[in-house]
């Protein structure tokens, strides 16, 4: 399916370029990055693996989970003198099948549980586990089922 995913197409150059930038930004992140970072790392989130300072085409994005084609950015204050710049790549972004999710850096060092659920609520619902089996004391196969069903 990830060949079917329209992609941005960069020469290596700027690509190994984008890396190096993605790289340093994520020596110097903001507080706000700092915090969710905490949150989102180690698939915290509904098991979902996020990167952070993501190069991703031309573009180097705050937060991003690839399997769900999700991008958090966390808008300081630089942001404010910025907006069209902003909006613009946004546009790019979601033309190419990304849903973006911007939230303050503010509300991050706020409210974090606030912006968790919203991350929590653009992700994809994902199916309940399969039956699996464990052995019990004696060396029997068991089928354990998941928890909540009958």
């Amino acid at each position: 399916m990830a060949s079917q995913r329209e992609r941005m197409h960069v020469p290596n150059g700027v690509r190994l370029r984008m890396l190096e930038v993605a790289r340093n930004l994520r020596r110097s992140s903001t507080p706000g990055e700092q915090i969710l970072w905490q949150h989102l790392r180690g698939r915290r989130v509904d098991g979902r693996k996020f990167r952070r300072q993501h190069a991703n085409g031309t573009f180097v994005v705050d937060f991003f989970c690839s399997d769900e084609r999700l991008i958090v950015e966390v808008d300081g204050g630089i942001h404010e003198s910025q907006r069209s710049a902003d909006q613009e790549r946004q546009q790019i972004l979601e033309s190419l099948g990304y849903r973006v999710i911007r939230v303050s850096d503010d509300l991050v060092r706020t409210d974090i549980e606030r912006v968790l659920t919203s991350i929590n609520t653009n992700l994809t619902p994902q199916a309940p586990p399969l039956r699996s089996t464990e052995r019990g004391p004696r060396g029997e196969v068991r089928t354990r089922k998941p928890p909540n069903q009958g």
